[in-house]
């Protein structure tokens, strides 16, 4: 059996399931299913599609496992008194290997069945692997902030946050308690759509995204950093693996186009009751395959970019060292010239700014969702979109400025004024309120600032 064939110049009613069981267009009488399903009718699966996307992600999952159990062996080789424990301690570099093992092996999970046949939960399996990837995302985006603002620490050695986990653990707390609020609104309003929970998924990953960018373009593209040890002069031609830097860039702008390739994803999918049932089945099977490449090519950056797991030395993205053909010696006797004290400008004051600004915007989104959900006025609708993005914008603005005012207060903090004992001599016979005066003023203006 095929379908109906609606005369030129109609449609369709809204309501009307029974074409090609709602999953597909009519043409000439044949359906033309969604690329999920086959079929006279659209009534199956498509099995090539959900074996061939389940079969990429699990080994996706299978790479970044063997990756993990080669660099615990590895450490496990390297210690001089071996210990299993001591092997599995937590590093950057562990916790990427274990976070991607688990998004992809759930979003392998989610396409190993068809959505018919799929019980309750599994459909949960969908919405984790977001909260998974900004994590990965957002702990490359820490590692890559301490390089930039600390000295003096060994890149090169495997090891774990230091300064800035606090701001990675809180950050994290909101994709998870998104996830976890998604999970109890399907419990509580069965039946109802769950589309506005990734737009907030898209919000959180777009931020993410920009600092991944901000970081990124310091340390790869003008190789910038507490790494460089020359406080303030940037590497000549000379000095630079030209090798690497081409490298690190192409890695970089990948997984940053493909980050945003998926946040427009997630934005068309919150608004997916709109449009996906005016469009040509083509067009959405298209943009079904689009979205699965996406998510497979930001699942499989982080195991190729830490492809060698025995040493992770050689890696760029965990030693921007690599950048350099020779290590820059530091100048003696200026320790504290060159340094950010992370601590000073990153305070629990500033977290807790952030943490309120990007609530406040996920509230808005919220809000507006709701808003235009429940009104059926187009000029309600539109009225209401454009004062959430006009607020959006503000909120954005005033998260992008509280971020640069502790980076500069970092700045300001790293300043040692260095005197010697002759000079303070003759400073305190010749005029010392002065010194004393002009030490005041500056410590004012830093304060004001």
């Amino acid at each position: 059996m095929g379908c109906a064939s609606i005369p030129l110049g109609q449609s369709p009613p809204e309501d009307d399931n029974t074409q090609c069981s709602g999953r597909g267009d009519c043409l000439n009488g044949t359906c033309l299913c969604e690329i999920r399903y086959s079929g006279d009718e659209c009534s199956g699966f498509n099995l090539p599609y959900h074996a061939g996307i389940s079969s990429v992600f699990y080994f996706v999952a299978f790479i970044s496992l063997v990756q993990l159990m080669i660099c615990i062996i590895a450490e496990y080789q390297r210690l001089k008194q071996p210990s299993f424990l001591r092997a599995c301690r937590l590093t950057t570099q562990k916790l990427l290997y274990f976070f991607v093992f688990i998004a992809s092996v759930l979003r392998g999970a989610y396409f190993t069945t068809p959505e018919t046949l799929q019980p309750a939960w599994v459909s949960y399996l969908m919405s984790a692997y977001y909260p998974l990837v900004m994590t990965c995302a957002s702990l490359v985006v820490c590692l890559w902030a301490e390089i930039f603002h600390l000295r003096d620490i060994r890149w090169e050695r495997s090891q774990f946050l230091s300064k800035s986990f606090l701001g990675f653990l809180a950050f994290n707390l909101l994709p998870y308690s998104l996830f976890l609020a998604e999970i109890a609104y399907s419990h509580l309003f069965s039946g109802r759509s769950t589309n506005f929970f990734n737009g907030c998924y898209a919000a959180l990953l777009l931020i993410v995204v920009i600092f991944f960018l901000i970081y990124g373009v310091e340390v790869f593209f003008k190789v910038r950093g507490g790494f460089v040890y020359d406080f303030g002069t940037v590497p000549n031609s000379e000095n630079v693996n030209a090798s690497q830097l081409h490298q690190s860039r192409f890695g970089l702008l990948s997984q940053a186009i493909m980050l945003i390739v998926i946040i427009g994803f997630l934005t068309s999918e919150t608004l997916g009751d709109f449009w996906k049932k005016k469009v040509p089945v083509y067009s959405r099977n298209w943009h079904d395959i689009v979205f699965r490449l996406a998510e497979v090519g930001v699942a499989l950056w982080f195991p190729c970019c830490l492809w060698n797991s025995m040493a992770p030395e050689q890696l760029w993205i965990l030693n921007p060292r690599k950048l350099l053909t020779r290590q820059i010696d530091p100048v003696a006797g200026c320790s504290g010239a060159g340094g950010l004290d992370w601590e000073k400008g990153f305070t629990i004051q500033h977290w807790a700014k952030t943490i309120i600004i990007v609530t406040l915007m996920c509230i808005t989104g919220a809000g507006a969702w709701v808003i235009i959900q429940l009104n059926e006025d187009s000029f309600v609708r539109v009225l209401v979109a454009g004062f959430a993005i006009i607020i959006g914008y503000i909120l954005f603005k005033m998260l992008g400025e509280n971020t640069v005012t502790a980076i500069e207060r970092a700045k300001v903090s790293s300043i040692n004024i260095v005197t010697s004992a002759s000079d303070l001599h003759s400073a305190s016979t010749s005029g010392g309120s002065g010194v004393h005066e002009k030490l005041n003023t500056i410590c004012q203006d830093v304060e004001c600032k």
